[in-house]
């Protein structure tokens, strides 16, 4: 919720003023983005792997508003695609390795019960290669699941839906972070650009943990997805080099 806060902080400031009291709205539009941006970065750091992630978008809406970012819609999926695809890359690495280092176990966002609940979804996997164990059947199959409240889900959406699923599953979830990534490119390059940070930094968080289920977290990714890639017409505004131009008078 926090990355997508300081995201949808980003897309405001990147609003044009149009209105012909602009200097006061725009002052106006400075708070109220930082005040939300404010509460996305204090709920980012109550997690590891979203402090990071909120960082890059910081990084990247200070970037796209300089206007030093990226400013192609190839470029700006190039960078998302690429950091997630690296992501669940990663994740299908390790949990395929007999064992984590100890170091990586230690570590906050990936632990030992982790690495257990990886190689079960894995193994899971292995079994029902094509259309997976069913839903809900990880929570069946995984004795480590069972062990405890919080590590009822394989801490991995894309492994909880190639253990429950199989590969059409897992084919079906690359298509709709490929789609949403598409829609957050449709309009200001700018825009698309923190969109597109934004829903990639969910996909590769999610990698390493659940998300997807909490329905205010999916609501926030799909206000920014919305928001970044909507368009507007007749005014003249420019959408990845396309320009509407304004009738003579």
């Amino acid at each position: 919720m926090g990355v997508q806060l300081v995201a949808l902080s980003g897309l405001l400031l990147s609003q044009p003023s149009r209105a012909p009291d602009g200097a006061r709205i725009g002052r106006s539009r400075v708070v109220i983005a930082g005040a939300i941006g404010t509460l996305g970065v204090l709920l980012a750091a109550r997690a590891q792997a979203a402090s990071i992630l909120v960082l890059l978008v910081v990084v990247v809406i200070a970037l796209s508003l300089s206007g030093n970012g990226p400013t192609s819609r190839r470029r700006a999926l190039g960078f998302g695609l690429g950091i997630t695809a690296a992501a669940a890359l990663a994740v299908f690495v390790l949990g395929g390795l007999p064992s984590w280092p100890a170091w990586l176990r230690r570590s906050e966002s990936l632990s030992h019960a982790r690495q257990e609940l990886w190689d079960d979804a894995l193994a899971l996997w292995r079994e029902h290669p094509v259309l997976g164990g069913g839903p809900g059947s990880f929570y069946e199959y995984s004795e480590i699941s069972r062990s405890a409240d919080h590590l009822y889900a394989a801490h991995s959406s894309i492994l909880q839906v190639a253990a429950e699923l199989g590969a059409i599953g897992v084919l079906l979830f690359l298509a709709v972070l490929v789609s949403g990534a598409l829609v957050a490119t449709q309009g200001n390059p700018i825009r698309g650009m923190i969109g597109v940070t934004a829903w990639c930094a969910l996909a590769v968080h999610s990698m390493i943990d659940h998300l997807y289920e909490f329905p205010l977290v999916c609501l926030l990714a799909g206000l920014v997805i919305g928001w970044a890639g909507s368009r507007v017409h007749g005014d003249g505004s420019e959408c990845y080099g396309e320009s509407v131009e304004r009738p003579a008078t």
